[in-house]
């Protein structure tokens, strides 16, 4: 395996995070269908993770995670995603295909410990590891 392999493999579903999370601050349905799919860990931008833990923190205390309630939310978090909810609240709302684009982004998140681990597998390589191991770290990552 080459480093251009591990180069093609696509590092995130942007689209499918903006759509996400524009549905779930505008459909409470389409927050649950995904809420217990994703964690912070799967969204490949900072301020989508944090807008995602926050919109968790609402619903979990029983708060419906719209706009309004997410801004004000952020601001009392000291998190600075005005622009961000803005911005997304007035996305075209796809709730009807949450699941689909919450598919993509946990395949993405996938895609890239997968690189990760392949990344730190070759680096060993190259510092003389015995294939067998690396292949057996490997699997064990994954």
């Amino acid at each position: 395996m080459t480093g251009a392999v591990i180069e093609e493999l696509p590092p995130a579903a942007i689209t499918s995070e903006r759509a996400v999370l524009a549905a779930a601050m505008w459909s409470v349905q389409a927050f649950k269908e995904v809420d217990d799919r994703l964690s912070a860990d799967d969204w490949y931008r900072p301020q989508h993770a944090q807008l995602w833990e926050i919109m968790q923190r609402l619903s979990a205390a029983g708060v419906s995670p719209e706009p309004g309630a997410v801004s004000a939310e952020a601001a009392r978090a000291s998190v600075d995603l005005p622009h961000l909810v803005v911005q997304l609240s007035t996305a075209p709302l796809g709730a009807g295909s949450v699941g689909y684009h919450c598919d993509l982004i946990v395949e993405a998140a996938t895609r890239r410990e997968f690189r990760r681990t392949l990344e730190r597998a070759w680096q060993r390589h190259g510092e003389g590891a015995e294939p067998v191991g690396l292949a057996e770290d490997v699997i064990a990552e994954l």
